[in-house]
């Protein structure tokens, strides 16, 4: 790979370009696979394009990617006068209409800012500069998705300059793909370049082998909403939504909390040997408990602190932490940068009460953030999320958290 290596450097002179090794081990084997890194792709310069052998290099030369300007959120480039967006397919119907796409593009002409848009959607495997950065972005875990796929192109764009150029495509896009659907039912969206990239790398976790001889389990009852919601996280890719269906988990105890913390107050009052003695004095404070826990106008944020005081606990928290490589992030402050910065502080160590309302504080930021879509709602209550790269790279952090109290409310939840 030395001399591709040489080629790619000579012909893209302003992208940066070396060489790395990758160490397999096989038994007692070990094997070094060496492979070209490139990045500084104009528009977004941090993107990292992996060629793996001497076929992906001379498709590379083949195509002008040092004079491509590839947008940042999602994969769309401008090149030679014109913009390439790539295309998912949202529903079946939709999967339906590309294939008649092969053989006849879906033309569509567009008034916008004195010029006639001609845009064009089209199901192709035809390699263009585009589809080839799509394949070969590092880390990407779907690479050969788009070797043939819907492709959208926009042509007779009047000058944009360049920084502001993707938002506009977006405004292009949002009107043309919504009519499209609204009038024939067939629906499209972007590709998120983060939802190529799982952003959180660490050391992989151990896991079991399937087993061969039978195994040995114990039946549990458990609650059958909570592993709906779980399943859904997991098979959920927009990160806000995944947040939100771990979420729900907490928030289905939110009021049921309630309950657990009253019986278990109740039963102390009754076990205490003058009960009978003051039996007023206690069924005061019994039926004082019982409105001050079941009170419907209690914030959510105290629900959800109940909730997390009664299911996690600290050490077991940080040890999930420690083991996942994740306790240097949360021990320091994350910054949002929404329409106005959101701070998430730093989880709190230092006691019992500390770490429950240090983890409410982060977890109610973050679930308020998303649910609240409106621009103009008190700054204090919610700053509305921005599903930028780098707010989606942190909120898969904060994704971690909440999943991992989750499946301790499902497993502490648990009839057996």
């Amino acid at each position: 790979m030395e001399k591709e290596l040489e080629l790619v450097i000579e012909k893209f002179p302003k992208l940066k370009s070396e060489m790395t090794e990758m160490r397999y081990i096989f038994k007692d084997e070990i094997e070094i696979v060496k492979r070209i890194q490139t990045k500084g792709l104009n528009g977004n310069e941090e993107l990292v394009l992996l060629l793996r052998d001497d076929e992906e290099v001379a498709e590379a030369l083949k195509l002008p990617l040092q004079d491509t300007f590839l947008f940042k959120e999602y994969l769309g480039a401008f090149y030679d006068k014109k913009v390439e967006v790539i295309l998912s397919e949202i529903s079946v119907r939709s999967f339906a209409l590309s294939e008649r796409l092969e053989k006849n593009p879906l033309t569509i002409k567009v008034a916008y800012k004195k010029s006639e848009l001609v845009i064009k959607i089209q199901y192709t495997e035809d390699e263009t500069p585009l589809k080839f950065i799509a394949s070969h972005i590092k880390g990407s875990f779907i690479r050969g998705r788009f070797k043939k796929g819907t492709l959208l192109t926009i042509e007779n764009l009047p000058t944009i300059p360049l920084e502001n150029l993707e938002n506009e495509v977006k405004l292009i896009l949002n009107s043309v793909l919504f009519d499209i659907e609204y009038n024939f039912s067939f629906d499209f969206e972007v590709v998120y370049i983060n939802s190529l990239q799982r952003k959180i790398r660490r050391r992989p976790k151990p896991r079991y082998e399937a087993p061969i001889e039978p195994v040995d389990f114990t039946f549990k009852k458990y609650i059958p909403e909570l592993i709906d919601y779980f399943h859904t996280g997991e098979k959920v890719d927009y990160a806000p939504f995944k947040f939100i269906c771990y979420f729900h988990i907490v928030e289905f105890f939110q009021d049921k909390s309630a309950f657990f913390i009253v019986r278990e107050k109740l039963k102390n009052i009754v076990l205490k040997p003058d009960f009978n003695l003051n039996v007023n004095l206690y069924v005061t404070q019994a039926l004082n408990l019982i409105k001050t826990e079941s009170e419907k106008n209690q914030t959510d944020k105290t629900k959800i602190q109940r909730v997390l005081k009664q299911f996690i606990e600290q050490e077991e928290f940080k040890t999930f932490l420690t083991n996942e490589e994740l306790l240097d992030y949360f021990e320091k402050d994350a910054t949002f940068s929404f329409a106005q910065p959101l701070v998430l502080k730093a989880i709190d160590f230092s006691s019992d009460e500390k770490f429950i309302e240090s983890l409410t504080n982060r977890i109610y930021s973050i679930r308020c953030s998303i649910v609240h879509s409106n621009p103009d709602f008190d700054v204090k209550k919610a700053v509305p999320f921005v599903a930028s790269n780098e707010n989606i790279e942190k909120l898969r952090y904060e994704i971690e958290i909440v999943m991992e109290v989750a499946k301790n409310i499902i497993l502490k939840t648990t009839e057996k």
